[in-house]
């Protein structure tokens, strides 16, 4: 495996994994700084708690975590604004636009949707992939792409892009998505821990998510499962599956080309996302063998470089096929010309359990 993630040593500290004398300092180390965190986050949560939240005219579904890394959230906003899209909705969805270069507000839609994802980030190019009248709003202040929606666009309903530490804007669905490996963050807050802010914020939720269920480790979903019913037995849970749905050539997306062409390959998988463990473990359910990894930081824009690098180390183990998510292959610039075959697997939610708590949430915008 090559890991290029920063902050990849520092994971193996945060969980436990590394017990050496070093390791043990350097977590009593990070708990004494995460205890100045969670007063820091403590207080500004008062603060925006304590404002007068906006609102808008339609109805507003947010879709956040309580931790870092790579929960699943593009792929359940991207579904949930297909289903409002089948029930006739006008679906606008706010988002930060995470990587992107540059500030003020981008909007995009059917008709201005091939911009450089450098403008953008990548995941609004992916919520457009999937749907066909929605329109991406990317500002840091997403209530005020919210409203661009709303006002200048027409939407009827907006969903909130990591919207759950977003609290100045009133929402009438707050889904929380888990982590499928570490769901609670360690139950540490950073930097000793993944937790963005304490697990009590939890009760602020509408409703639980497991994006990647098939993905979680069974004592890990036993574990989680009996922690919410014990502490937010009220609040719903909703579990899927990521269901791949093709293989297209790197560059060729729109032609969709069959999952079945991966069977009995050797692949090397290629990633710069937050959790890459589901995504590996797919393809090597996929190819029926055990993939090599290539790991790069979550939203990593890919150079030449690196492209090279990747095609290089496929070369020396033999492997037949370069793999891809389709988050990552976004941020492959234009210009780059394969030496290689590259797919890239495309996905779509698959709901497991929890599917009348879906059609609720969809109920709530008629």
């Amino acid at each position: 495996m090559v890991d290029r993630r920063k902050g990849s040593a520092l994971y193996n500290i945060i969980s436990g994994e590394r017990r050496d004398p070093a390791a043990v300092a350097a977590r009593f180390a990070l708990e004494n700084m995460s205890r100045i965190y969670r007063r820091g986050v403590q207080a500004r949560m008062r603060k925006l708690d304590a404002r007068q939240k906006d609102t808008l005219d339609v109805p507003v579904i947010s879709i956040g975590n309580i931790t870092l890394g790579g929960t699943g959230k593009t792929p359940v906003c991207r579904r949930l604004a297909e289903l409002l899209e089948e029930r006739g909705r006008k679906v606008g969805i706010a988002t930060r636009g995470y990587g992107r270069e540059g500030g003020g507000i981008e909007v995009l839609d059917t008709q201005r949707k091939n911009i450089d994802w450098h403008q953008c980030g990548d995941e609004p190019l992916l919520y457009l992939r999937g749907t066909q009248n929605t329109v991406v709003a990317v500002n840091v202040d997403r209530c005020k792409a919210a409203e661009t929606l709303t006002e200048e666009h027409g939407c009827d309903v907006v969903l909130l892009d990591d919207g759950f530490q977003f609290v100045t804007l009133h929402r009438d669905v707050n889904i929380v998505v888990f982590d499928p490996l570490s769901p609670l963050g360690f139950e540490k807050l950073l930097p000793a821990g993944m937790l963005r802010e304490p697990l009590e914020s939890l009760h602020r939720a509408t409703h639980f998510w497991i994006a990647k269920a098939d993905a979680m480790p069974d004592d890990i979903r036993d574990s989680l499962q009996a922690r919410l019913a014990k502490d937010f037995p009220d609040i719903p849970v909703i579990q899927s599956r990521y269901a791949p749905v093709g293989a297209p050539k790197l560059g060729e997306e729109s032609i969709m080309l069959p999952i079945e062409d991966l069977k009995g390959r050797k692949a090397l998988c290629v990633s710069g996302i937050g959790s890459p463990e589901p995504f590996e473990k797919l393809v090597g359910e996929l190819t029926g063998n055990v993939p090599l990894l290539f790991r790069f930081t979550d939203h990593h824009p890919f150079g030449e470089k690196d492209l090279r690098d990747v095609e290089d180390r496929a070369v020396k183990s033999r492997a037949d096929v370069i793999v891809t998510t389709e988050k990552d292959a976004v941020r492959i610039p234009g210009f780059f010309s394969p030496a290689c075959e590259w797919r890239v697997i495309t996905v779509k939610i698959e709901i497991l359990s929890g599917a009348g708590h879906v059609e609720e949430i969809l109920d709530i915008c008629d």
